[in-house]
């Protein structure tokens, strides 16, 4: 099947789905979770060795309930990205019930001396950059997407509100840094292992190839760190965003330090909701004594 057929038919399953209310999509969401916790697949498979490197101390039974709910999330955040891209901004507004420590974020921003957002895979994160493209000057920094062809449709739905996006190349990366320089605020995916230059860091407990973009960026420019993150509410019923200041560290000369302390932070947003976080995601792929991908020997 040709490209432009994949991108049509991805195209009219977001239209289409983006008639559903949000209780709708996080039920389909739920049922594709536990269809795919069910059946041996890749995600599974995953999610289970990403969850035993990181909790050896929970049972395995524990690990198997968390697996499940971790995959029902993971498959939320797949179906709720036809609301976010598609629904007016009053109508996302409403989806956001309850708000906690967004002072952290307005009042860096108010000093002027830039910002940069770390938005961790937690939860609703493609909402953020939307929700705040609207209240603050945004630049953001993302990974385009394997088939080139779908990156107009994941920029044009992330900048419709006013945000900006860049690609992670130089090019990107200078537009951010001049954004931070004007006090702008530049929010980057901090838990994405780096294509290129990277140091190993901790993440619970596990060396994980970690970027120093961020804390390279942080250091350079002078600006405020912030995490920022949106956890799903039960039921549909909308979401909670909220902020947590950078742990001390984050901006360290010293990358190891600084990449400790970044992925120490990622660990406090992601504990406020350990299974929304994005446990399908080959986060150890990559290993000090530079051993194969060990993904890849798991059983489904």
């Amino acid at each position: 099947m040709p490209s432009i057929d994949k991108l049509l038919i991805v195209k009219v399953i977001l239209r289409l789905a983006g008639y559903l209310p949000l209780p709708a999509l996080h039920a389909i969401g739920f049922l594709l979770g536990s269809l795919f916790a069910a059946f041996p697949n890749d995600l599974r498979r995953d999610t289970r060795f990403n969850l035993k490197l990181c909790f050896p101390e929970l049972s395995e039974r524990e690990r198997k309930r968390l697996l499940k709910h971790a995959l029902r999330e993971t498959f939320k955040a797949m179906t709720e990205v036809a609301a976010f891209w598609q629904w007016k901004p009053e109508r996302l507004d409403a989806l956001v019930k309850e708000t906690r420590d967004l002072h952290v974020l307005y009042d860096a921003v108010e000093k002027g001396d830039g910002v940069i957002v770390a938005v961790p895979h937690l939860g609703a994160w493609e909402l953020l950059p939307i929700y705040f493209s609207r209240r603050i000057p945004l630049h953001s920094l993302y990974r385009p997407p394997r088939n080139i062809e779908f990156d107009p449709l994941v920029r044009s739905a992330r900048e419709r509100l006013g945000g900006h996006t860049y690609p992670a190349n130089p090019r990107g990366i200078r537009s951010l840094y001049k954004a931070l320089s004007q006090g702008e605020v530049a929010a980057i995916l901090p838990d994405q292992e780096p294509r290129g230059e990277g140091v190993f860091a901790p993440f619970f407990g596990v060396p994980a190839k970690t970027m120093t973009l961020l804390p390279k960026l942080a250091e350079r420019s002078g600006a405020a760190v912030v995490y920022v993150f949106a956890i799903r509410l039960p039921w549909g019923r909308g979401y909670r965003i909220q902020c947590l200041p950078a742990p001390e560290g984050v901006s360290a000369a010293d990358s190891t330090v600084a990449a400790t302390a970044m992925n120490h932070g990622i660990e406090q947003c992601a504990q406020e909701a350990l299974p929304q976080y994005q446990w399908s995601y080959r986060r150890f792929r990559k290993q000090p004594n530079g051993g194969k991908n060990r993904y890849k020997k798991q059983p489904r």
